[in-house]
């Protein structure tokens, strides 16, 4: 994979000399983005995540978001035959192939998720 990560967040997820490493306030320092590759996204991940696969619609998941300070819920969903991703059926104009992406679209949406990459 020959992806190049241009920043980095912390609490994201990166391969880092082939593992994964979560990116913190106390390794930041240690990790740069020379040093980072993506996590592709893959089923497992999307349901660790929260991901639910749609009934009828192998290639969706989605994730309904409830209650906190939302007056209405709303919904995401991930495409992954062409790794598009909708809130609320507003698509994200770009296309969402790795971990960190996916992370930071959360985020977004005052999801902060905590994941579990096994390596």
């Amino acid at each position: 994979m020959n992806e190049k990560i241009t920043n980095m967040t912390i609490g994201n997820w990166y391969l880092v000399n082939g593992k994964p490493v979560k990116v913190t306030a106390e390794n930041i320092q240690y990790v740069t983005t020379t040093l980072c590759q993506p996590i592709l996204l893959t089923d497992e991940i999307l349901e660790d995540i929260g991901f639910k696969q749609m009934e009828n619609r192998k290639e969706y998941h989605y994730l309904k978001c409830e209650g906190r300070e939302y007056p209405f819920p709303f919904f995401i969903e991930y495409n992954t035959s062409n790794s598009t991703l909708f809130i609320n059926d507003g698509m994200i104009p770009k296309p969402i192939r790795f971990l960190h992406e996916i992370q930071d679209a959360l985020r977004l949406c005052n999801i902060d998720k905590d994941i579990n990459i096994k390596e």
